[in-house]
């Protein structure tokens, strides 16, 4: 085909235009609708920028790449300025979509994120998790936080910087891994910044505690289960274990034991 055939052009996509477009989409790939919502998320929050991506249409009217950006539009119920590829041969979307999609800490790279950016985002992805749930638990809530969302979220909650920096410094500390650390740190710091330093800088070092302190419980609880069980350990029941510690240490109360079960309700921060 003659280079001189294809059309590129800017166009702002209505809803209406999006389904006539997504009716000539024959040759795709299975919808997630999971991504649908998480594009749909991203305009409607007005952080879908034109960034060079393209809707790709065959010569002969198939939509080769661009569905789920469509379907979004649609969803949103929003106009979206596309660039748009026209005038294309067929066998081209074989080659469409074939790298690796960028992750959250590519994002936060291309920002200038200084830091371990897979630790900054993995506990940015909590917090936004945490504060969808109404602060009230760490369970996946009905949608996934989208890419940009959760990059967005450290520029939101700044202490999800310092909280990765001290979970990566004190990684081999204790015994969960840097996300569940720093997370629980950031987490515990919209209560009181100091009162957090001071219990997780206990709880890395167990220096100076005497027996009852909710830290060491803590600590030696989280020594005791890496010790004794199999594979990864739960994160919802790490979590939970670092709360309870928590709100005993801020009510300044001794404790002797420490452990959740699944079947219990997840515990407040005070």
């Amino acid at each position: 085909m003659p280079e001189n055939k294809l059309k590129v052009s800017v166009q702002k996509i209505t809803p209406r235009r999006a389904q006539q477009i997504l009716d000539g989409n024959t040759h795709n790939r299975r919808t997630r609708p999971h991504l649908v919502d998480e594009y749909a998320l991203d305009m409607l929050a007005g952080r879908w920028d034109l960034n060079g991506e393209t809707i790709k249409i065959s010569d002969g009217g198939v939509l080769l790449d661009g569905q789920h950006r469509l379907q979004a539009i649609i969803k949103a119920n929003l106009i979206v300025e596309m660039l748009v590829v026209e005038n294309l041969p067929e066998e081209a979307q074989e080659t469409v979509d074939t790298g690796s999609k960028r992750a959250v800490s590519d994002v936060l790279t291309l920002r200038g994120e200084a830091g371990n950016t897979p630790v900054t985002a993995a506990i940015a992805r909590k917090a936004m998790i945490f504060i969808r749930s109404g602060y009230k638990d760490v369970k996946m809530p009905l949608t996934n936080p989208t890419n940009l969302e959760i990059a967005d979220a450290i520029d939101q909650y700044p202490f999800i910087r310092e909280a990765s920096a001290f979970a990566v410094k004190n990684r081999l500390a204790v015994p969960i891994g840097p996300s569940v650390l720093g997370f629980a740190y950031w987490a515990c710091s919209l209560k009181d910044e100091t009162d957090a330093e001071l219990f997780f800088d206990a709880l890395v070092t167990g220096a100076m505690l005497e027996a009852g302190d909710p830290a060491l419980v803590l600590r030696n609880k989280l020594i005791e289960k890496r010790a004794t069980t199999r594979g990864g350990l739960d994160e919802r029941e790490l979590l939970a274990m670092i709360f309870r510690a928590w709100n005993a240490y801020r009510k300044g109360a001794k404790i002797s034991f420490i452990r959740f079960a699944k079947h219990e309700t997840f515990p407040v921060l005070r």
